[in-house]
Order: structure tokens, then sequence, then C-alpha cells
């Protein structure tokens, strides 16, 4: 079976940094599938086409129901951050706070985001 994933969680040299607990190990993969779109790799998945690593929100009444499953549950993909870059906060325009404003709880209501502020 292959492994199915993203264009972008890979390294170069195609490996795939994976942790358990506070350790990171990489691993080397040979992906059957590389895609930029989640639609496709859970398709992929859903069909048997291999095993991936795949975001738990994508997913979630797939695995509750029992049509995905799973694998290395003590093992998890490296996270990655998400930055909201925008010029000083003294000279913010007013529609960029509104944004900003609106979308930092959002985005810290959707189970698997850490929320984690440095600003």
């Amino acid at each position: 079976m292959g492994i199915v994933t993203t264009t972008t969680i890979l390294s170069p040299r195609d490996t795939l940094t994976v942790c358990q607990s506070d350790t990171n190990f990489e691993v080397q993969v040979q992906p059957v599938l590389r895609t930029n779109n989640a639609q496709v790799i859970k398709a992929s998945l859903l069909a048997g086409r291999g095993a991936g690593p795949v975001q738990v929100i994508l997913v979630a009444d797939e695995l509750a129901d029992g049509r995905l499953v799973r694998v290395l549950a003590d093992y998890e993909v490296k996270p990655t951050d998400v930055f909201l870059a925008y010029p000083s906060t003294k000279f913010m325009r007013p529609v960029v706070r509104a944004f900003t404003d609106f979308v930092i709880p959002k985005l810290r209501a959707v189970e698997g985001i850490d929320a984690i502020s440095r600003a």
C-alpha cells in the first residue's frame, strides 16, 4: 500500500516528519499520489488507494463511522504554523482590524488548531 499525500507535507527528499510526544522522526516515503487538493486525498483514502496523513477535521465523520481507520495513532504529523501578517498595528486599517478580530476566534474554535498567540 502506498502513501497518498499533499505536495507540501513532504520534504524535497520525500521524508515525512512525524512526532511522538516531544520526539520528531523523519520517515522516508514513496508516495503513489501527490496532490494539492484535500478532497482528492480524502477520496483516495476512502477508495482504499493508500494510507496517508490528512487533517482530522476533514475525515472526522469517516473516522467516527468506521469508513476510515487511524493507523499509527501514537504518532502525528509535525504541526505547522499559521500566521496573519499585516503592517504595524499603529497604522492598521479598520478593515484589517475587523478581519483579524473576526478570524482569530474562528480559527481557535477549529478542532486541531492550538491557540498559541505570539502577538
